[in-house]
């Protein structure tokens, strides 16, 4: 079989171009942060932005285009025509003029991680305030979606932030903070928690992924109330839960805690004092008890002393139905007062 010389067939790495020494086809060299391929020998002298000997590897379209840097003045800066083609990640310029821009002059960042992924950010400032201008959009799959605000005041509106006075706006309806951001809400928010409260909603996708913190104080007590309620595919929850209830004796709390996707409601139930073979019923037909935890006057509970018929044995446990606890104690710990915080849910 016949054989042929097919000479120097991959890129070569030259480094920083030198204008003093001559390379060979397929060479690479840096030459002002760019790198060039040598479409054919080159002789010294020839600048690597010579068509004829040089191929630029990366252009300006890779990149933040010349002039569209950080650290100039604007009489040095360029607007780009259409957003939509500002896709390489940089700092860009745009305008009133720059179609799909956000109508004003600023600067945009652009974030990509693919052609088809794309994150916008446009910094500005607003002509009626002080305040920044801060939009963002993004492209996913090759379609961009609108501009939104960034301004923190679109999120938590204005007046609805920390470190602001009693005289603070509030909130007429929770169902409306749906925007990521803190508000204010009291006893007279609609589908609030009843009292006053600072509210930080954490959201996703508009108002399909919704997460709402009410932080407040009880009137009766320094303990702190913190209480939560979702909001999935559009529909809010009909009832807010408690993070950490107080757990005042004899009052049910729906928790956030799920059993199977159920809430689960806590309540702190007194037992009276402890007797042998004692039933007491602690939940209604319709509740499904899940756990309790027991408590005497002396330690928590179970208390086994070596072996379940000591003296010194306490322990409860439920019945079939799971709507009675009943006692099992020897008579070493007879007559301690005791109580039991039920978790349940409802069917």
């Amino acid at each position: 079989m016949a054989s042929a010389v097919l000479g120097k067939v991959s890129p070569t790495p030259k480094g920083e171009y030198v204008s003093t020494q001559d390379y060979a086809r397929l060479d690479v060299v840096t030459y002002e942060g760019y790198p060039y391929l040598a479409k054919s020998n080159v002789p010294s002298g020839n600048l690597p932005t010579d068509e004829l000997y040089w191929m630029p590897l990366l252009t300006d379209l890779d990149f933040a285009p010349s002039g569209y840097g950080l650290g100039l003045t604007g009489s040095h800066m360029t607007a780009i025509s259409d957003a939509n083609e500002a896709q390489r990640n940089g700092w860009y310029l745009i305008d009133k003029d720059t179609t799909n821009g956000i109508g004003t002059n600023a600067i945009m960042r652009v974030e990509s991680e693919a052609w088809a992924h794309c994150v916008q950010t446009a910094y500005g400032a607003s002509h009626s305030s002080s305040r920044p201008l801060i939009k963002q959009r993004v492209k996913c799959n090759g379609t961009w979606s609108g501009w939104v605000d960034c301004d923190p005041a679109a999120f938590a509106p204005s007046g609805y932030g920390l470190g602001l006075s009693d005289s603070t706006p509030l909130c007429s309806n929770a169902n409306d903070a749906w925007q990521n951001g803190w508000f204010k809400i009291d006893s007279s928010t609609q589908n609030g928690i009843g009292v006053s409260a600072i509210m930080r909603v954490d959201a996703r996708a508009s108002a399909y992924s919704v997460c709402q913190t009410a932080y407040s104080t009880s009137w009766s007590s320094a303990y702190p109330v913190v209480r939560q309620r979702w909001c999935m595919n559009g529909t809010w929850d009909t009832e807010w839960s408690w993070v950490d209830p107080p757990m005042t004796l004899g009052v049910e709390y729906r928790t956030t805690e799920r059993w199977n996707g159920k809430p689960v409601y806590a309540k702190l139930v007194d037992l009276g004092a402890s007797e042998n073979g004692k039933v007491i019923q602690v939940l209604n037909s319709g509740m499904k008890m899940i756990r309790h935890e027991d408590r005497c006057t002396s330690y928590p509970l179970p208390h086994i002393n070596q072996i379940l018929d000591s003296a010194w044995t306490y322990y409860l446990m439920p019945d079939q139905e799971g709507f009675a606890l009943k006692m099992f104690c020897g008579s070493s710990v007879t007559g301690k007062q005791t109580y039991s915080t039920v978790y349940y849910y409802k069917e």
